[in-house]
């Protein structure tokens, strides 16, 4: 999983500050929505344990072969779990 997490956190960036998603979800860190509020501001410590209590939600839900890039598959799972 730490291929996968490389992957997504260089590609996602981190974001500190909460702010809203295009879906209107706020996100923060590298794109953790479940506990995540409008000016909330937290440290890169704080971001790299909620991506890594995300990805250990996700592992379950990856299949064992794919062709897709692990890093689009993760931010889209991610993703679909901040759609309510």
């Amino acid at each position: 999983m730490r291929l996968g997490s490389a992957a997504l956190t260089s590609r996602e960036g981190v974001r500190p500050k909460a702010c809203l998603l295009s879906v209107g979800v706020p996100t923060l860190g590298y794109g953790h929505t479940q506990a995540a509020k409008l000016g909330q501001i937290i440290t890169q410590a704080r971001a790299g344990t909620f991506i890594a209590e995300d990805l250990a939600g996700c592992a379950p839900l990856l299949p064992s072969c794919t062709t897709v890039p692990v890093a689009d598959v993760l931010a889209l799972v991610i993703r679909r779990q901040a759609r309510p």
